[in-house]
């Protein structure tokens, strides 16, 4: 794929598609959805599949930082149940977006509950970033159609990686980067 969308582009369309499935405005992409503007968990599931069906992608069923912590085989990010000092670096430099907002003796659904536009569309552009430049059995090219990965000549949707592929590739990265 030759140029994926940017940050901006995918935040805009990341704010319609939450507008849609909760009827709910948002303006500012740096504001908390649930701590700030007031979205509850079922306004964000609904928001997740809506962002999902959009963009052809599928989230992780897992915190990044809960399969890190798997991969590590010790409790150096989350230890009962709350982010380490570690754990908060890690998280930080994962989603820098965050680093705006007060947040101590925080557990994992608490993280959660800082998640902006601008941290879905950091996810988005993870997919978009792991896409091949060609599709494996035809070897044609990939392009975008309204944000959705397609082959440039029969129009096939292509199926990209997993964010369970995605997290665990990075998950074993970050186990490099820890040792």
């Amino acid at each position: 794929m030759k140029q994926p969308p940017t940050l901006d582009e995918l935040s805009l369309r990341i704010a319609q598609i939450l507008s849609e499935a909760t009827g709910r405005s948002v303006t500012r992409f740096d504001q908390p959805l649930m701590r700030e503007l007031g979205f509850d968990s079922l306004d964000m599931i609904e928001a997740a599949f809506s962002m999902e069906e959009h963009f052809g992608f599928q989230f992780a069923e897992h915190h990044p930082l809960e399969v890190l912590q798997q991969h590590l085989g010790d409790d150096r990010l989350i230890q009962d149940g709350v982010l380490t000092d570690l754990g908060k670096s890690v998280a930080l430099k994962r989603m820098p977006e965050l680093a705006a907002f007060e947040w101590t003796k925080t557990s994992v659904a608490g993280l959660q509950q800082l998640y902006t536009v601008e941290t879905y569309a950091r996810m988005m552009s993870e997919f978009y970033q792991a896409l091949p430049e060609l599709e494996a059995t035809t070897g044609e090219p990939i392009v975008l159609d309204d944000l959705k990965p397609i082959t440039a000549t029969t129009r096939t949707p292509v199926k990209p990686p997993s964010g369970d592929e995605l997290v665990t590739r990075w998950a074993e990265s970050m186990v490099q980067e820890l040792a």
